[in-house]
């Protein structure tokens, strides 16, 4: 039973036309005037919807053009923070399939106000039902991150107390030896970061959302990770006060070695 007491806005260039009632948008929808990516509203939503997501999809279909108006659609989607397309719908519907594109992936076409989740659009129907949508973050074990977020205090320490002994010990400016600590510590640090991708991947995140280069700097990786899966900013934080301290140790130990 319809409901013929709601009114409707439909989004044309940026400008609202309506109201009108339910009927009337069946007819809109039908006629092809408005398409199942047109941005509508109606009382008691908070913010502009695809038609695919309202009510109204009932109403997609029931036209012979419907298809023909999805397929010749231009669509956009991010990888790795840069803009792809434009695509065909046929072509985004086979980046969907092949997993290029996944639910999490931000989509554009002609019609959104902003970019979108996947999962958020009518695409979402050509995702296999059978395949469960990515772990939510707070699921995620943080593990990793911490340990990454920690390494530079470590760094700081182990890094003094070398210089200290390669300065006074009996091998007294050994370049290796001072070498050393910092291939160790960056071996451990691509070591952390691979295993880090291999669980995000497992859960079903799109990680081509972290730029290809983040590895390169910890905090900025810290942070693009938290983005993605929707977690807080804690590791990203403990990352960089423990860069602080580290620094600070070093300088303590430096001054110690000057003075004693």
């Amino acid at each position: 039973m319809k409901e013929s007491s709601i009114t409707w806005f439909y989004n044309k260039g940026g400008q609202g036309i309506g109201p009108f009632s339910e009927d009337e948008m069946q007819k809109l929808i039908e006629s092809g005037v408005v398409s199942r990516n047109a941005q509508v509203w109606a009382e008691g939503f908070t913010e502009w919807r695809p038609v695919g997501l309202t009510a109204l999809s009932r109403y997609i279909g029931s036209s012979g053009d419907s298809k023909t108006v999805e397929s010749s659609n231009s669509w956009f989607y991010d990888k790795g923070g840069q803009r792809q397309g434009p695509v065909s719908g046929d072509e985004v519907q086979k980046l969907i399939r092949t997993g290029v594109i996944s639910r999490s992936t931000a989509v554009w076409t002609q019609g959104f106000p902003e970019w979108m989740s996947m999962d958020e659009t009518e695409l979402i129907q050509y995702i296999d039902s059978s395949i469960p949508p990515p772990l939510s973050g707070r699921f995620l074990d943080n593990t990793i991150p911490w340990l990454i977020a920690v390494l530079p205090l470590f760094w700081g320490m182990v890094h003094s107390f070398n210089t200290q002994f390669i300065m006074t010990g009996p091998r007294r400016g050994n370049i290796l030896l001072m070498l050393l600590p910092v291939v160790v510590f960056f071996a451990i640090y691509i070591l952390l970061y691979r295993i880090d991708e291999k669980q995000i991947k497992a859960a079903g995140h799109n990680y081509d959302s972290i730029s290809p280069w983040a590895w390169m700097i910890p905090a900025v990786y810290l942070y693009q990770r938290a983005m993605t899966l929707g977690q807080n900013l804690h590791c990203f934080l403990a990352l960089i006060a423990c860069m602080i301290a580290g620094l600070f140790i070093q300088v303590i130990m430096k001054f110690s070695f000057l003075l004693f």
